[in-house]
């Protein structure tokens, strides 16, 4: 499928073989934080090789590529309660602002509501500006502290073991369709 971000940005499902180049693209990605004041977040390992290729298998990664490389992904984690939850999107900063990021979340979105579920969740900080802002412009809305299943819960106190302070993160959904099943 071409995203609209730009016709030459194709997105397909992830295969093995992209795991390493999808961790240099979380690097890069991830480096960008040490400028908003978050370096625990830019020094932290990327996803590991056999959790990507699992979800490459899983059917639960999907990435851009421009001229065939990889330049940006997303990973969906099926949590223990079976709902989804949008566990990492990551664009190479060098191919930033182009719209690649929006085009993977919708990408995402449309291939999940098509399998027949009905909501995305995800976890990311409350200020920076390509995080919460950023998602609640493509639709999701922050779910408040009582909305939050038990599982949902433990994904908070998992990112706060890591070092992310609770406080400065929330946890957002996007319903697609208000009727069905997750």
């Amino acid at each position: 499928m071409k995203a609209s971000c730009d016709p030459a940005i194709v997105i397909r499902p992830g295969q093995s073989a992209d795991a390493p180049r999808l961790q240099a693209i979380e690097d890069a990605a991830g480096a960008l934080f040490a400028e908003v004041g978050l370096p625990e977040v830019a020094f932290m390992a990327p996803r590991s090789r056999r959790l990507l290729v699992e979800a490459a298998e899983a059917e639960r990664l999907w990435v851009a590529c421009l001229s065939q490389r990889p330049v940006g992904f997303a990973l969906v984690e099926r949590l223990a309660d079976g709902t989804l939850h949008l566990e990492e999107l990551s664009v190479d900063p060098a191919y930033g602002r182009r719209g690649i990021g929006t085009a993977l979340v919708r990408h995402v979105e449309e291939a999940l509501a098509v399998r027949g579920h009905t909501a995305l969740t995800l976890s990311t900080f409350r200020d920076v500006a390509w995080n919460a802002p950023w998602y609640r412009r493509l639709g999701y809305r922050i779910l408040n502290d009582d909305d939050l299943t038990p599982v949902l819960q433990a994904v908070r106190r998992e990112e706060a073991a890591l070092g992310l302070a609770p406080g400065s993160r929330v946890v957002m959904q996007k319903q697609f369709y208000e009727d069905a099943e997750n």
